[in-house]
């Protein structure tokens, strides 16, 4: 398969690991000799797409910067007490994730960014421990 993710964490001011905040980069191989990124996650609110969104942002603030996002995808725990839901824009090549959207206001959790055109459920289930629902109709 010669598929890997690399993850980096953040570190606290006292420099232990802060595992809350981490980088994940998602390489495959092109040929025998040469990887290249397929997607990258990030969920610390240091990190900022061009347009100013990031972990922390709303969904209010995500769509009026990105108006083609839409809600492609929904994760659920097995005992449904953390659900996922991932909107994108497949054109940017950019989606983002909302850890608890059953609040009336969720917020952003983690950027993807991947090949505009593609989608970013298109790799390996990044989601440890959730189940897969039925995607959300477009």
């Amino acid at each position: 398969m010669m598929k890997a993710w690399r993850i980096w964490y953040s570190r606290k001011k006292d420099k232990t690991i802060d595992s809350l905040h981490l980088l994940a980069v998602f390489t495959a191989m092109r040929t025998q000799d040469t990887q290249y990124v397929k997607q990258i996650r990030v969920n610390s609110p240091r990190f900022k797409t061009v347009k100013g969104i990031g972990a922390g942002s709303t969904i209010a603030a995500i769509k009026k910067a990105y108006p083609d996002v839409q809600p492609v995808q929904t994760y659920e725990s097995a005992n449904k007490a953390r659900r996922i839901v991932v909107y994108e824009d497949t054109k940017m090549g950019v989606a983002f994730e909302t850890s608890n959207s059953r609040s009336k206001k969720p917020v952003c959790s983690m950027v993807v960014v991947f090949d505009p055109g593609e989608s970013a459920a298109g790799y390996l289930d990044y989601h440890a421990g959730f189940d897969l629902m039925t995607p959300v109709a477009k």
